[in-house]
């Protein structure tokens, strides 16, 4: 009885779909099932989050489940960008270019300015880099 009534107040109120209670949900390692869309051998499928073309630079900046990674033209291989701000589990929101040439990236984890030119990542609190 009490699975049932769980399940419900699950489905009714979709309190596992928002933090703090998703977190734990997302952080689990699961298996797509052979036959079925998800199990596909496209290195990048579900994994390419946002792609943006820096004109300053001249090169690609892509947002991937697994971090950022520049390109300097499309059929390059991706360099890893080591000091990325952090972003929460459900992803960016934000990816965008002010008039200075600095990169804002927001996520529910906060706002970071990113700095291309040498890979600066700022908050309030704390300098990486």
């Amino acid at each position: 009885m009490f699975t049932i009534v769980l399940t419900l107040f699950t489905a009714i109120t979709g309190w596992a779909l928002r933090p703090p209670v998703m977190i734990p949900l997302t952080m689990d390692n699961t298996h797509p099932l052979l036959g079925t869309v998800l199990a596909s051998d496209n290195a990048w499928y579900d994994c390419l989050r946002m792609i943006r073309y820096d004109e300053q630079n001249h090169d690609w900046l892509l947002s991937t489940s697994k971090g950022f990674c520049s390109l300097s033209s499309l059929t390059s291989k991706p360099q890893p960008i080591t000091i990325a701000p952090p972003v929460s589990v459900m992803g960016q929101t934000v990816w965008q270019r002010n008039e200075s040439g600095m990169w804002l990236v927001g996520s529910f984890d906060g706002l970071f300015p990113l700095y291309h030119c040498c890979w600066i990542v700022r908050n309030h609190r704390t300098v990486v880099g």
